[in-house]
């Protein structure tokens, strides 16, 4: 089965419904896919179980129209795995919206996550935020991604499910300090 590990070489991805607070059950056909390029503005987004076109937040067009095509076709070569994966986004969404988040679901969510991404299932670090000292909000995993030797950060809440690639001043603020 393919992977998606070249949606975040050298970038960041994020995923969510926009449906965070709403009170409803988590719908795992609005996943969709929000991907920046580190050290470039805006964003991109895509649907990513629709053939909607995607949409660009504040790119440069041609960044934009690279980026579509380069995550369009990432996600063509990987359809087995994107229901799957939709399925995975959606289920930690809506532990962590319910206060229902574990250590241990968290940590199995990002061995999940990694493989999707053909990283490291291994954690190299984690950090953990709490509310009122028991609610899991969000849960950080750092995974090395083999093919590049370079640190990937899983980020895991109520609201969204990010993968990318740290840069270097981002190591050294989260993992050196």
């Amino acid at each position: 089965m393919a992977k998606l590990r070249r949606l975040i070489n050298g970038q960041k991805i994020s995923f969510d419904t926009h449906q965070a607070g709403d009170g409803q059950q988590v719908n795992w056909r609005n996943v969709h896919l929000e991907k920046s390029a580190i050290n470039k503005r805006g964003k991109l987004r895509v649907p990513l179980l629709s053939e909607e076109k995607p949409t660009n937040r504040g790119m440069k067009e041609r960044d934009f129209l690279k980026m579509a095509k380069e995550v369009k076709k990432e996600l063509r070569k990987n359809r087995d795995l994107l229901n799957d994966l939709a399925r995975s986004i959606a289920e930690v969404v809506f532990r962590y919206g319910q206060g229902e988040a574990t250590i241990q679901d968290a940590l199995e969510a990002a061995r999940k996550l990694a493989d999707y991404f053909d990283i490291s299932e291994e954690l190299v670090g984690l950090s953990k935020e709490y509310f009122e000292k028991e609610q899991l909000v969000k849960f950080t995993s750092y995974h090395i991604n083999p093919a590049r030797n370079v640190l990937v950060r899983i980020v895991q809440s109520y609201d969204y499910v990010e993968v990318g690639q740290l840069t270097a001043e981002e190591v050294e603020s989260e993992i050196l300090n």
